[in-house]
């Protein structure tokens, strides 16, 4: 079986306040996965704790890659390894779904290393593609 077309859709997170490196606010975090591999993830900043205030975004595109299921005593059975492909690198980590929510590791890009460690945030299919 094809994994890839378990995560094929368009998920996006609730109004979350954040801190990634030197910035701080609100985001709302979206991932488009398409049926050929490629993804979009889109971070869209807030100023306010309704994410109605638009400040700004930050894109990333490239390739997913879904490989084996992820067999630990501390993680669920429906991880599996995930290799983000972008311009910027390889970024090695672990996606799950269940039923409609998507939960992602992502790590450090060309690390080597790879995050199993699922996000606390959920993202909810918003489209089927």
């Amino acid at each position: 079986m094809n994994t890839l077309i378990l995560f094929i859709g368009i998920w996006s997170s609730t109004c979350i306040q954040t801190q990634i490196l030197n910035q701080s606010g609100y985001v709302r975090e979206t991932y488009s996965i398409q049926k050929d591999g490629t993804y979009e993830f889109k971070r869209d900043w807030y100023s306010d704790s309704t994410c109605q205030e638009f400040d700004r975004s930050d894109v990333e595109a490239g390739t997913l890659e879904v490989d084996r299921k992820i067999t630990s005593i501390f993680i669920s059975g429906d991880a599996y390894e995930a290799n983000w492909s972008s311009a910027e690198g390889v970024d090695a980590g672990a996606i799950s779904v269940r039923g409609n929510k998507l939960r992602i590791a992502r790590g450090v890009k060309n690390s080597g290393l790879r995050n199993t460690m699922l996000g606390l945030f959920e993202y909810v299919k918003k489209v089927e593609l």
